[in-house]
């Protein structure tokens, strides 16, 4: 599965970068169609193409993982179209929530729990948080 990293000059993406101590503050899935799939302020989930996703971006970066069944984990990507944007999840990063929770979705939430369904398992279930940094080493 291809996963892409971005971050920008945005005081949003500086922010994130900041307290996440990462070089990105946003990530998303790269299909085989060349689309990507994102979790976005204020868009939620969608799928848009790789130049949109790129826009904003000052600097971004592809990671290829190993995934058993790299269709299954898009196909569940697509299904969470039109969810929205976890802002909760992103004001409250220092707080303990479940990162599965499939009501809205962050994007490193949103892209990790598609390698999840792909049969690939990264991280415990406890985990409280999951930022693009965590997505990015663990590739």
């Amino acid at each position: 599965m291809r996963l892409i990293f971005s971050r920008s000059h945005t005081v949003g993406s500086v922010v994130i970068r900041g307290v996440t101590w990462s070089p990105w503050s946003h990530c998303g899935i790269w299909t085989p169609d060349g689309t990507v799939l994102e979790a976005n302020y204020p868009h939620g989930v969608r799928e848009v193409a790789l130049a949109t996703f790129l826009k904003h971006a000052s600097h971004w970066e592809f990671v290829d993982i190993d995934v058993p069944d790299e269709a299954a984990g898009i196909a569940w990507a697509r299904s969470q179209i039109g969810k929205p944007y976890d802002v909760w999840g992103v004001i409250g990063l220092g707080l303990r929530r479940d990162w599965q929770a499939d009501d809205a979705w962050w994007c490193s939430e949103f892209m990790e729990m598609a390698v999840v369904k792909t049969g690939r398992v990264r991280y415990r279930r406890d985990m409280h948080r999951l930022t693009p940094y965590h997505c990015w080493i663990a590739a």
